[in-house]
């Protein structure tokens, strides 16, 4: 099954693809099926606690609501998302990135967010926004060893560290000259 988002005034969608078919396989049914309408430029997937199933986790645009649909062998459960409102309403730029570990969900917005996922039931829960004064971030990622949480905002990226008691940063770890950005950020 291929997942996509289609712009966030489209939101997120789906098709089934049968890769029997060609080397590139065909779509089967209708393309574009909608899962959520209008949604940020964010998603993830996490491993269900199952180790078999994943969830696919974006957020509605200019909302609190966050939606975690179960993907397994039949498809995405399009009937039962598990919408979970937490956190401010949130806009639509931003990467969106979970911990390798799957218990975490942090998202890159005005703010750092990060939330808990729990794996067996698609919820987020303990919403916590990095503590600082830096807005408007747009890439995340996380280390290897899950320990470590990155953002990068203008021209400089932050690091943070995920098992402090208050996760907050004071200076940048890297900064660009000049005529350099910060954007997508990748382990």
């Amino acid at each position: 099954d291929g997942i996509t988002t289609s712009g966030a005034w489209r939101g997120l969608c789906y098709a089934v693809v049968d890769m029997s078919v060609g080397v590139n396989g065909s779509i089967v049914g209708a393309p574009n099926i909608q899962l959520v309408d209008s949604t940020c430029e964010k998603v993830t997937c996490v491993m269900h606690a199952n180790g078999i199933d994943i969830w696919v986790i974006t957020r509605k645009h200019f909302s609190n609501e966050w939606y975690a649909f179960l993907v397994n062998c039949n498809g995405p459960d399009v009937l039962n998302p598990v919408i979970t409102s937490i956190g401010p309403a949130g806009q639509g730029t931003g990467y969106l990135k979970t911990s390798l570990d799957g218990k975490l969900i942090i998202n890159a917005s005005a703010s750092m967010e990060v939330f808990d996922f729990n794996a067996a039931t698609g919820v987020l829960s303990n919403y916590r926004a990095i503590s600082n004064n830096v807005n408007g971030y747009y890439g995340v990622s996380i280390s290897p060893n899950d320990s470590l949480i990155y953002g990068s905002q203008g021209n400089a990226v932050y690091r943070y560290e995920r098992y402090a008691p208050v996760i907050s940063a004071t200076e940048a770890v890297f900064t660009f000259t000049a005529g350099f950005g910060t954007g997508a950020m990748q382990l």
